[in-house]
């Protein structure tokens, strides 16, 4: 039968070269013989749809080839840029945080009722707490390296602002999240090379320890303190506070005291706020 009217060939060249079987095969078996009145090119067309519908056996491409397929100017990094966006979550932090701590030292909160009190500030937390985690995305980028890639000083920019981003304003201690974030990322959602993350296969979730079974069972009631458990104690891979675990193993002294100035900036502005901001 004869294509509907709103049928639109899709551009010829290119997917016929991707074919795994001959397209005379697939001319035979889905489009022969072709309507007399049907015009060459809207055959070609046709064919040309039908292959690309079947499905291709050729190994996904590797992430080198990805970034080549993507525009140069993806990769391009504009250090005023970034550290533009660093300054004005560093604004937002230091306002919202400010703010809040205004209310909760005014006399009226201290007039409320506890649960006055609670509703009160609710709506200041949860904007301090997007501008802290606006703070954590540009701590993660320098993470990565990706605030400045200057040939002079962008190691020295990503260090500063990773250390004011995270090991400041998110009290995470930079280096020690830096080295085993790269980890995590060299086995991404490896069942057992990952890091950061405890992973486990649903069908075999009877075998695992009662440990983990209590753990994942309670979940979501840790949420409060699961990330202090993964920075403090170090849970699942070594401590980003006292550097022990796989996340350590082969590091050098040096690597682990260049780690340690992250470690004190973090528990000096731990010490400060409390002191300052009770």
């Amino acid at each position: 039968p004869p294509l509907p009217a709103s049928f639109s060939p899709p551009p010829r060249g290119g997917s016929r070269t991707s074919l795994h079987r001959p397209v005379t095969s697939i001319r035979s078996s889905i489009l022969m013989p072709p309507p007399p009145s049907m015009e060459k090119d809207v055959v070609a067309a046709a064919i040309d749809a039908a292959a690309a519908a079947v499905p291709s056996t050729e190994d996904p491409p590797r992430p080198g080839e990805i970034m080549k397929m993507l525009p140069p100017e993806t990769w391009e990094v504009d250090t005023p840029t970034s550290l533009f966006y660093f300054v004005v979550d560093f604004m937002a932090v230091a306002a919202s945080m400010g703010f809040l701590d205004l209310v909760v030292t005014s006399d009226n909160y201290h007039s409320f009722p506890m649960w006055a009190q609670a509703l009160s500030v609710f709506p200041l937390q949860i904007l301090t707490g997007f501008a802290m985690w606006c703070m954590w995305c540009v701590g993660h980028d320098a993470g990565h390296g990706t605030v400045s890639k200057n040939k002079d000083f962008g190691s020295a920019i990503n260090r500063a602002v990773g250390e004011v981003a995270h090991s400041m304003i998110c009290l995470t201690p930079f280096v020690p999240w830096a080295l085993s974030h790269q980890k995590h990322h060299l086995n991404h959602n490896h069942l057992e090379r990952d890091y950061s993350h405890q992973w486990f296969i649903r069908e075999d979730s009877d075998d695992l320890h009662p440990l983990i079974k209590a753990s994942h069972f309670t979940r979501n009631l840790q949420l409060p303190i699961l990330y202090f458990v993964y920075l403090f104690t170090g849970v699942p891979d070594g401590g980003h506070v006292f550097f022990y675990g796989r996340m350590w193993e082969g590091h050098s002294l040096r690597e682990k005291l260049d780690a340690s100035l992250s470690v004190a900036l973090s528990v000096a502005t731990a010490g400060a706020l409390w002191h300052n901001l009770g």
